[in-house]
């Protein structure tokens, strides 16, 4: 297997040489640190294809789109880092009735992003939310419009939910997480290269965007085969199966099933957990869940720069004899020079 980054020469200017680095450890381990200063600029190309898993297990695809992400370090103080993280170049179509127009696509605000990194490159948060906020509550009524022709005039209640639901703090804040900070998952950590380390990871959207997060198990650990002194190449995995995803399953759907026994219940308590155990029983006996989330990255250690992130997420839910499921598609790679 080729070295991922024999097809990515990374920046000339990013590789002077001089710059304190981080090499392999004389204990067979490497550490993932960012050795960034103000005015560093890299250029990532990002892409993303969903599909959907029929009953035989094929594939049809129902979303794609791409992007370019320009990084800048802005600022950089003894303990953290800031970085303008903005986007252009951006590319969209999808099957499904939530889609954009080309004109509403465009319409959108496109704000810079103030990502707070600390001194090793860990994501810390946004210095700029509040702003960011604001820009995407002020395309309200594109969301609308988009929502109105999939759910018609007479759902307004749930359009101004999901309307709110989306350009809240809080949803911007776990976009920002999904898109940017894959890239710096590893940063600040000194890694053994002959362990594996085992993980409980929060995936948010399991069933949706807007369903809430679960706790998956998983591990991470170095391709020695593939890491030296240049980079290191690091994968991870989170998976669960239909015993564990039992549990999980009924920590996403608790909340929903909740609100819906009430109504039928008058508010009883005991009631309600007795329908909702009924039906996570009847749910164990005739349904399964499969979950896996596979990644691969490489970093290039003199700068602590990512030079390629690839990620695949598979879904499936099988009930009386019937498999569907979903796969997601990432990458995120350097732009060369020679593509530029």
């Amino acid at each position: 297997m080729k070295k991922l980054y024999t097809f990515l020469p990374i920046l000339a200017a990013l590789l002077v040489p001089g710059k304190a680095s981080a090499q392999m450890m004389p204990d067979s381990t490497v550490q993932i640190v960012a050795y960034w200063e103000v005015g560093d600029k890299v250029d990532y190309t990002s892409l993303k294809r969903e599909y959907d898993i029929d009953a035989e297990g094929n594939e049809t695809q129902t979303a794609s789109s791409s992007e370019t992400v320009h990084f800048e370090v802005v600022a950089a103080t003894d303990t953290s880092y800031t970085l303008k993280v903005t986007y252009d170049d951006i590319f969209d179509i999808r099957t499904s009735e939530f889609k954009l127009t080309d004109k509403e696509l465009a319409s959108l605000p496109n704000p810079a992003y103030l990502i707070r990194t600390d001194e090793f490159g860990s994501f810390q948060g946004i210095e700029n939310l509040e702003e960011i906020t604001a820009a995407f509550q002020s395309a309200a009524p594109i969301f609308s419009k988009v929502f109105e022709r999939s759910i018609g005039n007479d759902g307004k209640e749930i359009i101004d939910r999901l309307v709110q639901e989306i350009t809240s703090p809080d949803a911007i804040t776990r976009a920002v997480i999904s898109d940017i900070t894959p890239l710096l998952y590893f940063h600040g950590a000194r890694i053994d290269t002959t362990a594996a380390y085992t993980i409980e990871e929060p995936v948010q959207g399991l069933l949706g965007a807007s369903s809430g997060p679960c706790t998956m198990p998983g591990s991470f650990w170095v391709d020695s085969e593939l890491t030296d002194e240049y980079s290191a190449v690091i994968r991870k995995e989170l998976h669960a199966d239909k015993e564990q995803m039992g549990p999980i399953m009924k920590s996403i759907l608790q909340p929903m099933l909740e609100t819906i026994s009430s109504a039928f219940t008058d508010g009883n308590e005991e009631d309600i957990e007795q329908a909702i155990d009924s039906y996570f029983d009847e749910m164990a006996q005739h349904a399964t869940f499969a979950f896996e989330d596979s990644s691969v990255e490489e970093i290039h250690l003199e700068t602590g720069w990512p030079i390629n992130w690839m990620f695949d997420r598979y879904v499936t839910f099988s009930m009386l004899g019937k498999t569907e499921g979903k796969h997601i598609a990432r990458q995120i790679r350097l732009v060369t020079e020679e593509e530029e």
